[in-house]
């Protein structure tokens, strides 16, 4: 695991990236393919949409090399690969053609079942997970995947998050030795960079549901290949994903009590009432690295250095993480009482 290695597998990943994202730009600018504002949207012109392809595409061509070069056996390339092509064609169906709710859930559902079984049956029999484990482990990461489609409405928040995620997994794999990880969280990086270079704001392209709920699959069966496997805590991957899990579950746990259907679209998450006020989508990832860096990274290091604590880290997490999700709600009343009033 030279460093040389790992910084030519970025560049050749990044540029992949970027220039796939450059091709789907103009495919979908000549074929109208644009997401148009709305009442519940944060932009103010038509914009292409379906840049996450290219992030899909790299990733894919990423695992089979991985494969290849005996990375990973049979049928752990079979989990990532089909339960991937499986969410991906599901958003990308929901990309181009709006899907019922239900059926993307069971869609994403299935996929979590299929690569979690097969991460399953990849290990010695004595690690293996029994059924209810197998069930709460896909419940889980389809979960997951919803809210990685959730949090991915402002330019450039999804890409930077998942940048942030997959950088310290892949510095924590390499403490590790775990090489197959390191190689995979290098790939995600690089081809997430390649699109962050049309997505930051203002943004020329957007992710769109294929290549969101892609991401947000692929972190989840990396979590659970790292428990069975015992790489890399899951309390690690708790704390890594604790903004997105946070935002999502409280925005969408206010909206069933106040009697609002949770799965529509709107515009009631912590990160969207931020850039409602401050009128920025740039505001919006400064505050993003400012979380990572003074609440994130330390919990994440205490959790990495002290694991038979790791939980207390966990939960001291999502509960600073809860506060400030009620203080920006607090902070969005008060900034709309007083618009109101003006």
């Amino acid at each position: 695991m030279s460093l040389l290695y790992g910084a030519s597998i970025f560049i050749l990943f990044f540029f992949m990236s970027m220039i796939l994202t450059r091709k789907i730009i103009y495919f979908a600018t000549e074929n109208n393919i644009l997401d148009h504002p709305g009442s519940r949207s944060l932009h103010d012109s038509p914009t292409p949409r379906g840049g996450g392809i290219s992030i899909v595409i790299s990733v894919l061509i990423g695992l089979i090399s991985l494969w290849i070069g005996e990375y990973i056996n049979d049928r752990e390339i079979v989990a990532f690969f089909s339960s991937g092509i499986l969410v991906f064609v599901t958003g990308l169906l929901d990309d181009v053609k709006t899907l019922p709710t239900l059926a993307k859930g069971i869609s994403y559902f299935a996929a979590a079942v299929l690569g979690v079984s097969m991460l399953n049956s990849a290990v010695p029999v004595e690690n293996n997970m029994g059924l209810m484990l197998i069930l709460l482990f896909s419940i889980v990461i389809a979960w997951l995947v919803n809210i990685y489609n959730f949090m991915d409405g402002s330019d450039g928040l999804a890409g930077l998050h998942t940048m942030l995620v997959s950088i310290s997994i892949c510095i924590i794999a390499y403490l590790s030795g775990v090489s197959f990880l390191v190689y995979l969280m290098i790939i995600i990086a690089a081809s997430t960079s390649g699109f962050l270079y049309y997505n930051f704001p203002p943004a020329k392209i957007f992710m769109g549901d294929a290549g969101s709920c892609f991401i947000g699959l692929i972190f989840g069966l990396c979590a659970f290949y790292c428990h069975v496997n015992n790489f890399v805590l899951i309390e690690i991957w708790l704390i890594l994903l604790s903004i997105f899990v946070c935002d999502t579950s409280l925005t969408l746990l206010m909206r069933f009590f106040l009697g609002k259907k949770w799965y529509e679209a709107h515009r009631e998450h912590a990160y969207q009432k931020v850039i409602l006020m401050m009128d920025s989508h740039k505001d919006i990832l400064f505050f993003l690295i400012a979380v990572y860096v003074l609440l994130i990274l330390p919990a994440l290091i205490l959790s990495y250095y002290f694991k038979p604590y790791s939980w207390l880290f966990v939960m001291a997490c999502y509960g600073i993480l809860a506060a400030i999700w009620i203080l920006i709600q607090l902070k969005y009343r008060a900034y709309c009482n007083s618009e109101h009033n003006d």
